[in-house]
């Protein structure tokens, strides 16, 4: 179930987050997904951009 508005309104109204840390965070996780998926080894754990959870 995915719960993005209700996710967005959380950061706006109760975090108080402005936009430029989701949007620094979302450069990161891109970035450290592009590092790992270029690599021989971890690359092949990456599915659909996510590293699979041990707990599933």
């Amino acid at each position: 179930m995915k719960l993005n508005g209700h996710f967005d309104t959380l950061l706006k109204g109760t975090v108080n987050l402005n936009q430029t840390r989701p949007d620094q965070l979302d450069t990161r996780v891109t970035a450290i997904l592009n590092f790992l998926t270029s690599d021989s080894v971890i690359g092949a754990l990456i599915l659909g951009g996510h590293l699979p959870h041990p707990h599933r």
